[in-house]
């Protein structure tokens, strides 16, 4: 949701409105969850552009349909309405969902995003739907209150909360090869703020201008001595090994796992590579419980293809899970400070 505020920011400030679409209730079968969002806005051509997806079909048409009116100020500047998707959408998933428009026209409508730089903890946006005002509830590491989530009545106004998406974490990747140009492509996608690390000057007869220019999300450190950034990564980062030197992969690791503060390190290569790193690693005087938290192989889960892009693929479902149970872990917590939310 970040990402999407701050693409919000850059049209007000390029003097666009822009009408946000979210799922604010789904009930029975529906193309999308709730929170799921898109964007609606003119260019300055004057054709209509979109960000993200509430599903396709004819509810994001009609979706975009009522935006179009609410940019030319034919709807409330927030509205809600709600749509039986086999009745009256002839949709075949049969469930039905409520969405909300919330049209954006200058700076003022985002004040509560500037707020959230000063912020470590994550939090939620709660809109007054009565008003079109937003406030924000911090966590509260001290509190353990339920979090409050979706469409909620209260005496003064109806309030939708969202949970903004906890910071990305930071993803190291080192080796910028084949498997990587697989995932530098992607992993922006799946939430990471991705690194990728390499000693060459040229990879794949490309330089890291290069990469920069195609990948522009991603942060790219091309130079022989990278060893000692590690200590700096974030505590929670993810780390993938995937050097063209076997050694480099051995220091990588041990670096790694010497400061052992990662959410997750896994290293490419094959089950005798494991064993012989974690023997190694060992050797070193690594705690035994530490270097299990090395994950080798990654990307051998299947067998019919060694094509880089299936390897990536396969790498990617295991960041996924582990980023599935964070969010168990998150959810059955309930870290959200529930306070009654203000009546303006």
């Amino acid at each position: 949701m970040t990402k999407e505020f701050e693409r919000i920011k850059q049209l007000i400030l390029t003097h666009h409105k822009v009408v946000r679409v979210v799922i604010a209730e789904a009930k029975g079968s529906t193309p999308r969850d709730q929170g799921s969002s898109m964007l609606v806005w003119f260019n300055r051509a004057g054709k209509v552009e979109t960000f993200d997806s509430i599903g396709g079909g004819f509810l994001e048409e009609k979706a975009i349909e009522i935006a179009l009116l609410s940019i030319n100020q034919l709807y409330e500047k927030i509205y809600l309405q709600s749509f039986i998707l086999g009745v009256e959408l002839d949709q075949c998933c049969g469930g039905t969902v409520k969405l909300i428009w919330e049209r954006f026209e200058s700076i003022a409508d985002i004040d509560w995003l500037f707020q959230t730089r000063s912020l470590s903890n994550p939090y939620q946006k709660v809109l007054n739907v009565k008003t079109g005002k937003n406030q924000l509830l911090v966590q509260d590491s001290n509190l353990t209150n339920r979090v409050l989530k979706g469409l909620i009545d209260f005496p003064q106004a109806t309030f939708f909360y969202e949970t903004v998406q906890y910071p990305s974490p930071e993803l190291w990747l080192f080796g910028a090869g084949h498997v990587a140009t697989h995932l530098i492509k992607n992993l922006p996608d799946l939430n990471f703020q991705v690194r990728c690390f390499d000693t060459r000057e040229f990879i794949l007869g490309k330089s890291e201008m290069d990469y920069e220019l195609e990948y522009p999300q991603v942060n790219f450190n091309f130079q022989t001595d990278f060893l000692n950034l590690i200590s700096l990564a974030p505590i929670g980062s993810y780390f993938l090994v995937m050097t063209h030197s076997h050694q480099l992969d051995f220091l990588i690791c041990q670096k790694v796992l010497e400061k052992n503060s990662f959410r997750f390190l896994g290293l490419i290569g094959s089950k005798t590579k494991s064993a012989r790193f974690k023997k190694r690693l060992l050797d070193t005087g690594l705690d035994e419980k530490v270097v299990k938290g090395l994950t080798c192989p990654i990307g051998k889960k299947y067998h019919f293809s060694k094509n880089p892009a299936v390897i990536a693929i396969e790498i990617m479902s295991m960041l996924l899970e582990v980023q599935e149970s964070q969010y168990l872990l998150a959810r059955e917590s309930n870290p959200y400070q529930s306070l009654s939310p203000a009546s303006d």
